[in-house]
C-alpha cells in the first residue's frame, strides 16, 4: 500500500490535539465530517477563557467565555495553512466580526509545513485573550480595522489590556506532565470512536516508528522502582523525579553533569552501571568553547536553579537567567520547548513567549540570555 503522507500527518495531528485536550481545560476540540477508516479533517474548537465578543452603545467591552473555531484542513495540508472560520461573536483587530469571520494567520503565525497543529489552536485562544493582537495600521495590518481603530482609541487608553496586560492573564495550557481529570480518551484502532484505516494506521505508524521506538527505551531506562526513587521535586508548577544537580555550568562554560532518573540500570559491558543517554547537547557561553551535554530523561529542566528550584542543566553566573528558565521534552513525535523564564528565550533567532510549547529539531539554535544550546 503507497505511503500517504498527509494522512500519517492527519492521524499524527489529531493524537497531539487530544494531548492538548488533556492539558487545558479551557480548550475543547472536536472532530467533525469524520469518514470511518480516515483521520478527521475538521475540527470545532471552543475556548472558555475570557475575550471580548463586542461593543456595548458606550464602547465598553461585552465580556464572554464562550468562542469557537472550525479548522478545516484542505486537499493541499500540510503545504497550505489550514481554514478558519470564526463561529461566535468575537470582538477583535485580527479576526473579522462580520462575515467571512476570517482569522488573520499572518498575526497567528507564519505557516509552514512542519508547524503542529497545536500551535495554530493555542495561538488563537491567546488571540481571544489579547495576549496577541496587531491593531496598528501598519505591516500585516489588521484584518477588521473597526475592532483595531477600537483598541487604539478606546480599550488601550482606559487601560482595558494593551501589550503587556492582557484581558485574561490565566494560562491555557497546563506543563506537560498535569494533565486534565476528564481528559478525553483517544480511540484506538479497536475500540470504536474514531477509527482509522490500515492505510491510515500504516502511514502513521511508519512515520513514528523510530520516535516510538526511541520513547520506549527512554521509558525503560526511566521507570522507577519501588523504593528506590529519590523524593519528587516541583519546580514551578512541573514535577520532576529524581533530579541530582551536580556541577553546574560555570562562566567559563564547564558543563553540567546530568544525573539519569533513578530506575533499572543499564550496563556498561563490564557490569558497572550506565545511565541510558536520548540525545546530546551542545552548550557554550559568548565565545567559550562548546561543551556536550548527555541527556538521560525525556524531562530535562533548564535554569539557573536555587531557591529550592532544581534543574538539569545550571545556567550559572547571568541574573537574567531564571531559576527554571525551560524545559526540554522529548516525546514520540519529537522534541518540545517550553518557556518558563521571565526574560525571552530565542530559537533560530526567533522569540518564544513565556508558557508557550514549541517544537524543536537537531541543529536548531536555542538562545538564554548569553548562553547558546544546540540539539544534537
Amino acid at each position: 500500500m503507497t505511503f500517504n503522507p498527509r494522512l500519517a500527518r492527519l492521524a499524527i495531528e489529531y493524537t497531539k490535539l487530544m494531548n492538548l485536550v488533556g492539558r487545558s481545560r479551557f480548550i475543547k476540540i472536536e472532530p467533525k465530517d469524520v469518514q470511518p477508516g480516515w483521520p478527521p479533517e475538521k475540527y470545532v474548537i471552543t475556548y472558555t477563557c475570557k475575550g471580548v465578543a463586542g461593543i456595548d452603545g458606550e464602547e465598553n467591552p461585552i465580556s464572554s467565555n464562550f468562542h469557537q473555531v472550525e479548522m478545516y484542513m484542505g486537499r493541499e495540508y500540510p503545504q497550505q495553512e489550514p481554514y478558519l472560520k470564526w463561529l461566535t461573536p468575537i470582538w477583535h483587530p485580527n479576526i473579522q466580526h462580520e462575515e467571512p469571520h476570517k482569522v488573520c494567520t499572518n498575526n497567528v503565525q507564519n505557516w509552514f509545513p512542519t508547524k503542529p497543529l497545536v500551535d495554530l489552536v493555542v495561538a488563537m485562544g491567546e488571540m481571544v485573550q489579547y495576549k496577541r493582537y496587531h491593531a496598528k495600521w501598519v505591516h500585516p495590518y489588521p484584518l477588521d480595522q473597526i475592532a483595531a481603530d477600537w483598541v487604539i482609541r478606546v480599550a488601550e487608553p482606559k487601560g482595558l489590556f494593551g501589550p503587556e496586560k492582557p484581558y485574561d492573564r490565566r494560562p491555557l495550557v497546563r506543563p506537560r506532565g498535569l494533565r486534565n481529570k476528564n481528559q478525553p480518551k483517544i480511540p484506538d484502532q479497536q475500540t470504536g470512536g474514531i477509527a482509522f484505516g490500515s492505510r491510515v494506521k500504516r502511514a502513521a505508524e511508519s512515520a513514528q516508528a523510530q520516535p516510538a521506538q526511541d520513547a520506549a527505551a527512554t521509558a525503560a531506562a526511566t521507570s522507577a522502582e519501588s523504593g528506590a526513587a529519590e523524593p519528587v521535586r516541583r519546580a514551578g508548577r512541573i514535577t520532576f523525579g529524581g533530579i541530582k544537580k551536580t556541577q553546574p555550568l560555570s562562566e567559563q562554560g564547564t558543563p553540567a553533569t546530568v544525573a539519569a532518573a533513578p530506575g533499572p540500570a543499564a550496563t556498561d559491558g563490564n557490569g558497572g552501571a550506565s545511565p541510558s543517554k536520548i540525545y546530546s547537547l551542545e552548550v557554550w557561553r559568548g565565545a567559550d568553547s562548546p561543551k556536550i551535554v548527555e541527556v538521560t530523561k525525556p524531562v530535562f529542566a533548564i535554569g539557573r536553579g536555587g531557591d529550592g528550584v532544581e534543574v538539569d542543566l545550571a545556567l550559572d553566573g547571568d541574573q537574567s537567567v531564571s531559576g527554571l528558565h525551560a524545559v526540554l521534552e522529548r516525546d514520540d513525535f519529537g522534541h518540545w520547548l517550553t518557556v518558563k523564564g521571565e526574560n525571552p528565550v530565542r530559537v533560530n533567532g526567533r522569540v518564544v513567549p513565556r508558557d508557550r510549547m514549541i517544537s524543536v529539531a537537531v541543529s536548531d539554535q536555542i538562545e538564554i540570555s548569553d548562553f547558546s544550546i544546540r540539539l544534537q
